[in-house]
């Protein structure tokens, strides 16, 4: 209920309301007590307390001995206490701020407030203040003030948000950023890592610098903690970039020999971020193999360890490309070998690659010798015999010489190896008379392999074709029979036989055999041709080699000479004057070889004469019909090796 004042009172104007009394002292009313029952006199009554039964007041001693139920407890022995009443019985409670102690308050609890400087000097673990130079609520305990509740900051963003490398300052930017305040980097493990340094520039700015952070944790949370304790946290803002990447395919990097010097191999691995890669192995490997890895370019260099010719060691290892903190592993090898014919001599050199192994090549065209140096084994050796010659008067085709493929040779070290390329055999030159037989091609051979001459062609008044490596073509009259092929007894076969002539009595020659097939029979009206070589591709040419002679024609209008069989053999010639390869002329000589046979030539004033085998193909000479004129001549042989270079 408002209270109404005199509008201009006086000093010591008394104003009376209900049972209140105020009295005016110039500035303002204030309260004064009045009361009909007189107080008991205070004259010794000091530490004592005022009390009423509801009628008469007295004054009671406080400290007393519970004489009555309404006396007040003894403060003997509770010193820091206070004074609880249940409404009946007053007791004495430990003072601690309202410990145990419920509250429907919506107010506040109000604690000390001060400065840092304003600390108590002689603080008690659990004393309780408000720090205005922090911003925070700090309590003390275990000998130092430790801050919570304080103002929490916030990170609005973060720049760059990508730290490929160790020590990439970052610059976060937000609000209630303190001095002190520090920075931690949180993968997706859950582990806290502090940053490397960080710097308060403002409330609003920290910048911080990277420590190794590993790719595989990325991204990272960004938490800004104050000294206050308030903290903030930006989750998955930071990426630590990529990891290194291999550019060398893993396995076998190559072959080395064991004197091979200078840089051997190249590593190779980028980072995505273009960070500089460095290279470690991490099985201690290539110092057996005494090679060295430089950890900055990647190279491979050194002496390798001395094998054992024929018994190549292989070294397994494992590099790992880092970018300083992230590392991609990768296996790879290296085979040391020691190079086989190192130091070897003789023939034609050359070095070729075939399938992706590089070869050296050593071709022998006529005999000589082959220095193999420390030896080894040869990976390829083919030896090839002359060609038999083609016979003249009515014949067949020349065999072709043996063709011998040997792989995986040995052959001993120093020992040097007499090396023979068998030449051709003689053509038949004439008519009706012996001159007019062809000749058998001569051997080749290498070490302890041989090939087999080609037989010489038959023809009508000498019976049939001749035995060789391959067999010669029956004659073209007379019913002469084939010769036969193989005739070293080889496995597989060094050439096959050559055509029939023995069930028809005409004046067509059969062709040669080659060395991948039999000749042809004569048909019946043209000359047979001769059997095809067999491509090789010893020497990075891929050709063939061996083709059979082709078989003559004679007297049949429009009829053409058999063609030498490619590889090198010779064609079949004709009397009627038309160019080779067309009715009434020579067979062409066989193709796709070093050197090709030779066409068969039309009847001209001085003859007519067969194609010649091809020179160093071992094809067989062409056949020709009634003279004058005669045969071709067979190809001369050929000697060539090769073994693995690593040169």
């Amino acid at each position: 209920m408002a209270i109404n004042f005199p509008d201009s009172p006086s000093v010591n104007d008394i104003h009376t309301s209900g049972d209140m009394s105020w009295k005016w002292d110039g500035t303002t009313w204030k309260a004064t007590i009045t009361t009909s029952v007189p107080l008991p006199s205070q004259s010794g009554q000091a530490g004592e307390f005022l009390q009423t039964d509801g009628t008469t007041m007295t004054w009671e001693a406080v400290d007393h001995t519970h004489s009555h139920a309404s006396e007040l407890p003894s403060q003997t022995g509770q010193a820091g206490e206070y004074l609880k009443t249940d409404g009946t019985t007053a007791t004495w409670e430990p003072a601690g701020g309202g410990y145990d102690t419920a509250t429907t308050s919506t107010g506040y609890f109000d604690i000390p407030v001060g400065t840092t400087a304003q600390r108590p000097g002689t603080p008690a673990t659990g004393n309780l203040r408000l720090n205005t130079d922090t911003l925070s609520a700090e309590i003390y305990n275990d000998g130092s003030w430790i801050g919570f509740a304080g103002s929490t900051p916030t990170i609005s963003s973060i720049g760059p948000t990508t730290a490929a490398e160790t020590g990439t300052t970052v610059t976060v930017t937000g609000t209630n950023f303190q001095a002190g305040a520090v920075v931690k980097l949180i993968g997706t493990n859950a582990v806290q890592i502090q940053a490397a340094s960080t710097t308060v520039n403002s409330t609003t700015e920290i910048q911080f610098t990277t420590p190794a952070l590993v790719v595989a944790n990325e991204p990272y949370d960004v938490k800004v903690v104050n000294t206050n304790g308030g903290s903030a946290t930006l989750s998955d803002i930071l990426d630590a970039g990529g990891l290194p990447s291999w550019t060398t395919a893993a396995g076998l990097l190559g072959t080395i020999t064991d004197d091979a010097t200078g840089t051997h191999f190249t590593l190779v691995a980028t980072d995505p971020d273009g960070t500089a890669v460095t290279f470690t192995e991490t099985t201690s490997v290539l110092t057996t193999a005494g090679l060295v890895l430089n950890s900055t370019t990647g190279a491979i260099t050194g002496d390798p360890t001395n094998q054992t010719i024929g018994s190549p060691t292989t070294y397994a290892f494992d590099i790992d490309a880092s970018d300083g903190v992230n590392t991609t592993s990768r296996s790879f090898s290296i085979t040391v070998v020691t190079q086989e014919f190192n130091g070897s001599t003789g023939g034609t050199e050359t070095t070729i690659t075939d399938g992706g192994v590089t070869y050296k090549v050593h071709t022998f065209l006529t005999g000589a010798t082959f220095n193999p140096g420390n030896g080894g084994t040869l990976d390829k050796l083919l030896v090839v015999a002359g060609g038999g010659g083609g016979s003249g008067d009515l014949a067949g085709g020349g065999g072709a010489g043996g063709y011998r493929d040997i792989s995986n040779f040995a052959v001993a070290a120093s020992t040097v190896i007499n090396v023979t390329v068998g030449p051709g055999g003689a053509r038949g030159v004439g008519n009706d008379n012996p001159t007019a037989l062809g000749t058998k091609g001569t051997n080749s051979t290498f070490s302890t392999i041989s090939a087999t001459g080609g037989g010489r062609g038959g023809r009508e008044a000498d019976g049939n074709g001749g035995h060789g490596g391959s067999g010669a073509g029956g004659g073209g009259s007379g019913g002469q029979g084939p010769g036969s092929g193989n005739e070293g007894g080889y496995s597989p076969v060094e050439g096959y036989d050559g055509g029939d002539s023995s069930s028809v009595a005409a004046n067509k020659g059969s062709g040669g055999g080659g060395s991948a097939a039999k000749g042809q029979d004569h048909p019946s009206n043209a000359g047979g041709y001769g059997g095809a070589g067999t491509q090789n591709n010893i020497d990075g040419n891929n050709y063939y080699w061996a083709g059979g002679g082709g078989g003559s024609n004679y007297g049949t209008s429009g009829g053409m000479a058999g063609a030498g069989g490619i590889g090198g053999g010779g064609g079949g010639s004709a009397n009627e004057g038309a160019p080779a390869g067309s009715p009434g002329g020579g067979g062409l000589g066989g193709g796709s070889a070093i050197n090709s046979g030779g066409d068969g030539a039309a009847n001209t004033s001085g003859g007519f004469y067969a194609g010649n085998g091809g020179a160093n193909t071992g094809g067989g000479g062409g056949a020709t019909g009634e003279g004058p004129g005669g045969g071709g001549n067979g190809g001369s042989g050929i000697v060539i090796l090769r073994y693995v270079w690593y040169g």
